[in-house]
């Protein structure tokens, strides 16, 4: 993943993977575009009223393959090809 720690201060790491809960798929992100919030991020480690303060994975406008569903989700399987937008960054 590409965790933004501070300002100017970011790395690629690993990450552990999550299991999905009842209604949520996991995807295994293939692309992932890099957008105006994302530097903001890391120029300022702010958008908005949202203030870094601890380390987060960035990159919100991706790209994937369903690799695992949770019983709950309707309409999705795995190996489907999602495109995600996400309003929360992942922690």
């Amino acid at each position: 993943a590409c965790v933004l720690h501070k300002v100017n201060d970011m790395s690629l790491i690993p990450w552990p993977m999550p299991e999905p809960g009842p209604d949520e798929c996991l995807v295994e992100v293939q692309r992932v575009g890099i957008c105006g919030s994302d530097v903001h991020y890391l120029k300022q480690g702010a958008i908005g009223d949202f203030v870094l303060r601890q380390p987060m994975v960035i990159g919100h406008e991706s790209s994937g393959i369903i690799t695992k569903v949770g019983h709950q989700v309707v309409g999705l399987k795995a190996g489907d090809r999602v495109a995600l937008e996400p309003g929360v960054p992942c922690e």
